[in-house]
């Protein structure tokens, strides 16, 4: 079974690795309970992921702000509608890009950014920086052996209906492209990305490799 998972991805800029679990985070429901009662929490991205999760953050700070790198969000339009709902207590600066982090007694203090318009130069002191730009698989060892989506995610089971074996007939639930392989967790296509999931989705391969092995 491959359950590799997916690395989160990140800005790649100043400060970032320096204070990663001291005020930089990748994972709402994760992290955002220790910040109940902060003034405003930053949000770098304008994707479903970033909208979903910061309007969750909102359960826990007065206010989040989301630095979004374009001109208009990339989330769904269910999503994009509650971020402007004028109760949504979100704010959205579009045209960001992230220039740094900087800290205060090892935790994150500022964060530096510019528009991507205009050149001009800001800084904002959050209580916090949720980084949501996307997730990378770790599927390079197996890239040339299963099919995978255009971002690398692993496809199973019902993604893969009109690929059969002539011996196995149509794939099994969790089921790769490469017959008795199975995948799960954060690894596949269309994933929760939640380690719950995950876990729950191993045994439900483990099921399937074991009905694989009845026909086998």
């Amino acid at each position: 079974m491959i359950a590799s998972g997916a690395s989160y991805r990140r800005l790649d800029i100043p400060g970032e690795d320096d204070f990663i679990g001291a005020g930089i985070h990748f994972c709402a429901t994760c992290d955002g309970p220790f910040y109940k009662g902060a003034k405003n929490i930053i949000v770098v991205g304008g994707g479903n992921s970033a909208c979903e999760e910061g309007l969750h953050l909102t359960t826990f700070a007065e206010k989040v702000t989301l630095l979004v790198r374009g001109d208009t969000l990339t989330a769904s339009q269910v999503a994009i509608d509650k971020i402007n709902e004028p109760t949504s207590r979100v704010e959205v600066k579009f045209n960001v890009d992230v220039d740094s982090f900087e800290g205060e007694n090892s935790r994150l203090k500022k964060i530096n950014y510019h528009s991507s318009v205009t050149g001009e130069k800001s800084a904002i002191e959050p209580d916090a920086a949720f980084i949501f730009i996307g997730q990378k698989p770790n599927t390079e060892f197996a890239k040339n052996y299963v099919k995978t989506d255009p971002y690398g995610f692993i496809l199973t089971g019902h993604e893969l209906t009109h690929q059969s074996d002539e011996k196995f007939g149509e794939r099994l639930a969790f089921e790769t492209s490469m017959t008795g392989v199975f995948a799960a967790g954060d690894v596949r296509h269309e994933s929760i990305k939640q380690v719950a999931s995950a876990v729950g989705e191993g045994a439900a391969a483990a099921i399937s490799i074991r009905e694989f092995l009845k026909r086998s």
